[in-house]
């Protein structure tokens, strides 16, 4: 039973609701330049056999610390401040820590201990390990966890055969080559009206460009370090300020070009050049005359006379202007076919600066998106000779999805919003006919027919999506990877590498009646650039975000970390080879011509299988717990691991988590290796799962590559639920599917329950009405029908249906399940009293009655609550 939250939105005015907000504002501001600092490490806190164990895992090396215990008191001080859930150590330690608290500068904890603890501190790996040990222990400090210890152990063993591999290449006179380090150098070089940057790469990347007035945004797809100290001392011209910034392990330059100024990018070899070209082909001012030289990615060469606009120029019109800029530019372009250039990079550039500027006098520059007022979304249409775009301007950053579907352009977001269209011609443009827009549960969507065949190109600039449409497009995006993996049965998922994946978001064409799935991404721009079909569902090309086309009903498309998977409930058919689509006629992916199969999914468990007794031994539980025992007991060495691995399962099939632990732990005792193989992690997770031990089991279901398997995610789901990660745990039930229903009707209502709720929890009904509709039948069990219509209740209150929901609720309280008709009493009574139908005096007398019949969890800490605030009410 997932813990009772936010019952007291009713009863927060909006005056309240302010002063929290200014008060939040204002704690924000004191803390914000703190919370940059601190360290956050991953908090893992256990009740071990005999001891409690405390482990703050960084992402770095542990920070330096010292730890003292005074009357009572532990107190752990470290270097710079460390950020941890203080609430989670009297919640999952209740008998070792009875309080804990830190210091204003955060660097210190004081944790209040229940009794004279010894304390005993290590530091292996990236972790820092606390034991608290009673003080009748006997013999030496625990261990640090196998695992642990086996990594260590391979670690130093590998250093040591790296060392010894390195004296003997040495010795032979071999030169071992070593992969290098990303390295990135910037260099740059101006002409009359023009700064040219040129990032140096030592491998290739990829990258996105983004633009927000005079803002430019550079990401790339991996770190490095850069100096930028020179151009900011020494700036360009049109180059006001230039900042790099590491974000979730990518480089991001922020440049702040002048204003009106033009940017173009391209890619040469392994570089990639930014042009910014100023608004007039004045000569830079003396104190921005800086040159840095490149001789490789030079600029071409322009007399200062020829480049300058004179004064008396300043006041001719925007025709003569150009007109007068054509003239000047195929006067450069005679003088660039005069002179031989020895360089090939210059002579391209100079070749590529002359044609831009022979066009300037008939190719207006790029329109800028335009803001609504009124909160819609503004469209507008930016229709050139080669290309026309049209810029969506959001008032917020939001992921799209680009792609051509049944003739269409279809341009999703996944925000719910309105299109402000007026701006656009009703019967379409040259390269685009009628457009409409689309309404979608989770998001909005742009449709527009194409006027015959054409290339699609998008970019995300800033809070802007610029899509072009045209015959021929300078760029396009990174590409999406998409692998095939298979199960021990045979059951297959496909696999899609999208990086910056954001929402999933089923769609039906209004007009034709088809369906898709779509996965919406944010920045870099990242597609599908080959389309592939499979026997249950087609992938369409795509230029930004994933589009999948179901064929068979079930086909499930969910959000993994760094990726978008794609699964059935009984598995995906598929070939060795991956299939292209190539019209008609099919053929093997790109890099993948040797067929080979794909990884498998470790986190699949056949809990309905695991639950039953061997034949041979007999019915019931008990006769099947015997028999596993009497299989460990008869077992060599090299076989009590296996035995002890299957007694696990039949452990987690009947429900039994601490039982299955303890077995686990004999399992890897016998087979110290077991504890790196996924599906071990995977099955110690879901036992911790089951025993309410969720920071342990995600520990088991976070990496270890599981973060892709859909049966995995399940678990992890119901992890997060436990833990009040709302949010996470409905990502996780996405990526999971129909999965959890192959683990029997009560653990499939366990985990739809707690799907349900996520969605709830986030706001989002649509996942939360499909959860409560694949809800298997709780038959007469008082306990499932009681969770069953509370969450029914829930959703009927959300989708704004209040009479149905105080039937449920009513219904629900019937069942006498104590926890549940508690519960519904007191959503019911709310809901009354937020309606209008039960007064203050009534609410405030029903919670009495309550608090009185029900004591325990978090509804009696929210009914007193509700008690308080009643009376404040009233005076």
């Amino acid at each position: 039973m997932i813990g009772i939250r936010h019952f007291w939105n009713g009863l927060n005015g909006a005056r309240w609701h302010a002063a929290m907000a200014a008060a939040l504002v204002v704690a924000l501001s004191f803390v914000s330049s703190a919370a940059r600092a601190a360290d956050m490490p991953r908090l893992s806190l256990k009740e071990e056999n005999g001891y409690g164990r405390m482990v703050f895992a960084f992402q770095g090396d542990v920070p330096a610390y010292t730890q003292k215990t005074v009357a009572g008191v532990l107190v752990l001080s470290f270097e710079r401040p460390v950020s941890v859930g203080l609430k989670t150590f009297s919640r999952e330690m209740p008998r070792y820590v009875a309080q804990a608290r830190e210091d204003a500068a955060g660097k210190t904890l004081r944790l209040a201990l229940t009794t004279d603890f010894w304390v005993n501190t290590r530091v292996a790996e990236h972790s820092l390990y606390v034991d608290l040990i009673p003080p009748q222990w006997a013999g030496p400090a625990p261990d640090l966890p196998k695992d642990v210890l086996a990594r260590l152990a391979a670690a130093k063993k590998a250093k040591q055969e790296a060392e010894a591999a390195k004296e003997a290449a040495a010795k032979a006179g071999i030169d071992v080559p070593t992969a290098p380090d990303p390295v990135l150098h910037v260099r740059a070089v101006h002409a009359n009206a023009m700064t040219r940057l040129v990032f140096d790469w030592n491998q290739p990347v990829l990258y996105a460009m983004a633009r927000r007035g005079n803002k430019v945004t550079l990401t790339f797809d991996r770190d490095a370090r850069v100096d930028l100290a020179p151009l900011r001392v020494n700036r360009p011209p049109y180059l006001k300020d230039i900042e790099a910034a590491k974000h979730q392990g990518k480089l991001v330059v922020q440049l702040t070009v002048a204003d009106k100024a033009k940017v173009r990018d391209f890619r040469e070899e392994l570089s990639i050049v930014l042009d910014i070209e100023g608004d007039h082909l004045a000569t830079p001012s003396a104190d921005a005359d800086v040159e840095t030289k490149a001789p490789d990615a030079a600029l071409p060469s322009h007399d200062a006379a020829d480049g300058a606009v004179a004064e008396g120029e300043a006041t001719a019109t925007g025709h003569d202007r150009g007109h007068s800029r054509v003239e000047q530019a195929k006067a450069e372009q005679g003088k660039a076919e005069k002179h031989s250039v020895s360089d090939r990079h210059a002579g391209e550039a100079a070749s590529s600066h002359s044609g831009d500027a022979s066009r300037l006098g008939d190719m207006p520059p790029p329109k800028e998106g335009v803001r609504a007022d009124d909160g819609r979304v503004a469209v507008t249409l930016d229709a050139g000779a080669e290309t026309s775009d049209l810029i969506f301007s959001w008032p917020e950053e939001v992921g799209a999805a680009v792609f051509e579907w049944a003739g269409d352009l279809w341009v999703v977001f996944d925000r719910k919003a309105e299109f402000d269209l007026s701006s656009l011609p009703e019967d379409g443009a040259a390269r685009i006919g009628k457009w409409r827009s689309v309404e979608l549960p989770e998001g909005i969507a742009f449709a527009a027919k194409l006027n015959g065949p054409m290339l699609i190109g998008a970019n995300a600039e800033g809070r802007d999506w610029r899509i072009s449409i045209g015959e021929t497009l300078t760029s396009a995006g990174g590409a999406v990877p998409v692998s095939r993996s298979w199960q021990d049965d045979g059951r297959g998922v496909v696999t899609l590498g999208l990086a910056s994946a954001h929402r999933v978001i089923r769609i039906t064409d209004p007009l034709t009646r088809q369906k898709a799935i779509v996965v919406t991404a944010e920045a870099p721009v990242q597609g599908v650039q080959t389309p592939r079909s499979f026997i249950e569902f087609r992938i369409m090309q795509s230029v930004q975000g994933v589009g999948v086309v179901p064929i068979a009903d079930d086909v499930n498309v969910a959000v993994a970390p760094q990726s978008v998977v794609v699964s059935r409930k009984e598995g995906l058919t598929l070939s060795a080879d991956m299939p292209v689509d190539r019209g008609d006629r099919m053929a093997l992916a790109e890099g993948d011509a040797d067929g080979q199969a794909g990884r498998s999914l470790p986190g699949r468990m056949d809990i309905e299988t695991w639950a039953k007794a061997p034949a041979e031994a007999g019915q019931g539980f008990m006769a099947g717990k015997q028999y596993y025992q009497d299989r460990i007991a008869r077992a060599g060495f090299s076989d009590v691991g296996d035995a002890w691995l299957d007694y696990a399962r039949y452990l987690v099939g009947n429900g039994l988590g601490q039982e299955a632990l303890a077995a686990l732990a004999s399992a890897a005792k016998a087979e110290p290796s077991s504890i790196n193989s996924a599906s071990y992690r995977a099955l110690r997770g879901a036992a911790g799962v089951l025993a309410r031990h969720y920071s342990e089991a995600l520990e088991d279901l976070n990496g270890h590559g599981l973060d892709s398997d859909p049966y995995a995610a399940g678990w992890r789901g119901a992890a997060r639920a436990g833990r009040g990660e709302w949010e996470r745990a409905r990502s996780a039930f996405a990526l999971a599917g129909n999965t959890v229903d192959n683990t029997g009707r009560d653990m499939a209502l366990d985990f739809r329950i707690d799907a349900a709720m996520a969605g709830l929890e986030t706001g989002d009904l649509d996942f939360a009405k499909r959860m409560v509709r694949a809800m298997p039948n709780p038959g007469h069990d008082k306990k499932d029908l009681a969770r069953t219509l509370i969450v029914q209740a829930r959703l009927a209150e959300a989708q704004g249906q209040p009479e149905d929901a105080k039937i449920l609720y009513d219904q629900a309280e019937e069942t006498g399940y104590p926890p549940v008709q508690a519960e519904a009493r007191f959503r019911l009574a709310d809901l009354k009293h937020r309606s209008g139908e039960m007064d203050d005096k009534g609410f405030a007398a029903e919670l009495e009655k309550l608090r009185m019949a029900w004591q325990g969890g978090e509804l009696e800490l929210e009914t007193d609550k509700g008690v308080s605030k009643t009376r404040r009410l009233g005076g």
